[in-house]
């Protein structure tokens, strides 16, 4: 990351990224890295050691939203660092890759959410929807 000056909003997304934006500039996109997990909500931290600052995030792979890998990791990055990205992450296309599609239609179709089946009394587990895909076909002519 190549940044001197300070005013950057770091932010974790569900599918890796560790994403860093200018507070200066209509918060533009200046920094991403791919941890290989998913980074929940508030596990960031920015400290300095002798005058040098840096960021520290915790990823992990605990099947949530985009059923990233397993294992958890601790990154840390300077300021100002020059570290290459290692070899990219295989990341999945949709979320859930394993579930079965449901083949769905324009009109009448529902997405259960916080639900793990159609018939579930529970409806609050947070990271439930149900189904997991649905294949929807587009529409044409409006």
């Amino acid at each position: 990351m190549r940044r001197e000056v300070g005013d950057l909003l770091f932010v974790g997304q569900p599918d890796g990224y560790l994403v860093a934006v200018d507070l200066n500039n209509q918060g533009r996109e200046v920094w991403r890295w791919q941890t290989g997990a998913g980074l929940g909500v508030g596990n960031m931290i920015s400290y300095a050691i002798d005058g040098e600052q840096y960021v520290a995030v915790l990823s992990g792979g605990i099947g949530l939203e985009y059923n990233t890998a397993g294992g958890d990791s601790l990154w840390a990055f300077k300021l100002g660092g020059t570290v290459p990205q290692p070899a990219a992450f295989a990341l999945p296309s949709v979320r859930q890759p394993d579930a079965a599609a449901v083949a769905g239609s324009t009109v009448g179709n529902t997405v259960l959410l916080a639900k793990t089946s159609a018939t579930s009394a529970e409806s609050n587990n947070q990271n439930a929807m149900f189904p997991q895909n649905m294949t929807v076909p587009p529409q044409l002519g409006q």
